[in-house]
């Protein structure tokens, strides 16, 4: 039992915090099998290595909307093009709309929902020396099954 009630009051405003994430998360996973049904847009990144470095660009077509995948580490994202709104439901922020350029540093966790209201265009950058690219999406990305089975 927590006595101080300055405490109380933080713990018990996480503890909603973090309910509303639950329900947020599980509302993207609705909405993720529920978009799974409609026509999708054929999404081609570029991949590029350099020595120590893995960089991901990936140009999204103006009025798509995207569930991305969730990111199992920290890296920037960077919107070279474009005008987007995105909510990073991962690590329960509000939906913010964005102009490029704009660069940010993504957490782990990170599961980015967004709308693209022009041509955009991303960049990420990630640590890595692997160029085969599914060792990269199993070391960058946290497999859909392992987040249907984490507990609620």
């Amino acid at each position: 039992m927590l006595k101080d009630p300055e405490c109380a009051a933080r713990y018990e405003e996480s503890m909603l915090a973090h309910a509303r994430s639950q329900e947020v998360a599980k509302a993207v996973r609705i909405a993720q099998e529920d978009l799974r049904q409609l026509p999708q847009v054929e999404l081609t990144p570029v991949h590029r290595f350099t020595e120590g470095l893995y960089t991901r660009e990936l140009a999204i077509p103006a009025d798509t909307f995207v569930i991305g995948k969730t990111h199992r580490h920290e890296h920037p994202v960077f919107l070279l093009k474009g005008r987007v709104t995105i909510r990073d439901v991962g690590a329960g922020e509000e939906a913010e709309t964005i102009e490029a350029p704009r660069i940010w540093t993504s957490k782990p966790g990170a599961k980015r929902v967004l709308y693209t209201h022009t041509d955009c265009v991303f960049a990420t950058c990630h640590a890595s020396t692997e160029t085969d690219l599914d060792k990269l999406e199993a070391f960058l990305i946290v497999p859909e099954t392992e987040l249907l089975e984490a507990p609620e």
